[in-house]
């Protein structure tokens, strides 16, 4: 064979191989979109795992584990793996994004406004890096700053979301008068935007003007049904108003979605519990503690309890020590340290 012939071939398996990883890691990943879709987030992020092993050097694969990591309530690894995607592509603002919003919530507000700013230094009409940046310099006590940069915003764009940070950074800054005005505009400006009409609600339900906070939130549901926080808000007010029978079916639905945010399906079964329907908490806690999310060792802990309470102290802590092996969480080590008690061991 030729030398030149020998080098083609080289270089044709050496691509065959690549097409294979690609294709494999393609397959991996489809995989793993479909697991996160059920909510079933320990799954998926397996097979975004097996998909990084494939093509170590996709951006994409570890931004996708970064989200896997973080519906599972995994916040350090979800950060690490936004944190990888960058460094393998700096021009992607999504997992820096992604990154900004972590931060953010975790209270680390300096670090969210710096992500927000790499953001808006290559795309400076971001909108989500504008909010964030905006968000995170109110937390800062930077409100002056905040509001001239969101107001800015809203003068070209218009925008609900912007609209609606406003408001909650001038609620922050007692400003109740301004808030209002600027909630009111976010829902003028889109009527349809969820986010809108339950920040609304929240702020009317925390100056007690509960049937506002209702109707703002019944509109919400109208427009969206399934909105996992619409629902969650509805059941809570019908709550606190002593209305359990309206709140059940709104904690149900809420319940139904399989990839949750707000914890759902635990709401539902403590629901349960202080109604004293013991069997069906009982029955919703089980299916939890057999699922894959991130709330499977908070459904183990409460069924523990619940075997326990009702006279079944040895399967109760049996159920407990299993998830103190697996998940040392502060609610399962609290809860041994009352079965301790109760026991007289302390």
């Amino acid at each position: 064979m030729s030398s030149r012939l020998a080098v083609a071939f080289c270089v044709g398996i050496a691509c065959a191989g690549c097409g294979t990883a690609q294709t494999k890691a393609d397959g991996f990943i489809k995989a793993g979109d479909g697991f996160a879709a059920e909510g079933r987030n320990y799954a998926a992020a397996i097979q975004y795992l097996n998909a990084i092993k494939q093509t170590p050097n996709s951006s994409s694969a570890y931004r996708k584990l970064g989200l896997a990591h973080l519906a599972a309530g995994d916040a350090g690894a979800a950060y690490r793996s936004f944190t990888k995607a960058v460094d393998l592509d700096p021009a992607d603002i999504e997992p820096r994004l992604d990154a900004a919003r972590l931060l953010l919530r975790a209270g680390l507000d300096d670090l969210a406004q710096v992500r927000a700013e790499q953001v808006l230094e290559r795309e400076p009409e971001n909108l989500d890096a504008q909010l964030i940046a905006a968000r995170a310099l109110a937390e800062l006590r930077q409100t002056d700053e905040a509001l001239a940069r969101l107001s800015l915003a809203t003068d070209t764009r218009k925008e609900a979301r912007v609209l609606v940070a406003i408001a909650e950074i001038k609620d922050r800054a007692n400003d109740t008068a301004g808030a209002e005005r600027a909630f009111m505009d976010a829902v003028a400006a889109d009527p349809n935007l969820v986010e809108a009409r339950t920040t609304y609600a929240a702020f009317l339900l925390e100056a007690d003007r509960v049937e506002e906070a209702e109707t703002q939130l019944k509109h919400a549901y109208d427009t969206a049904p399934d909105d996992e926080l619409t629902n969650r808000a509805l059941a809570a007010i019908y709550l606190a108003t002593d209305r359990p029978d309206l709140a059940e079916a709104f904690l149900q639905r809420a319940a139904d979605r399989g990839a949750q945010t707000l914890h759902s399906s635990l709401a539902l079964a403590d629901f349960y519990g202080s109604q004293g329907r013991y069997d069906e908490a009982k029955a919703a806690l089980t299916r939890m503690a057999r699922a894959e999310s991130a709330d499977a060792a908070a459904a183990q802990v409460r069924l523990a309890a619940l075997e326990y309470a009702s006279g079944s102290r040895e399967e109760g802590r049996r159920l407990l020590a299993r998830v103190i092996k697996r998940h040392p969480t502060p609610e399962a080590l609290a809860l041994e340290e009352r079965f301790n008690e109760a026991e007289g061991q302390n």
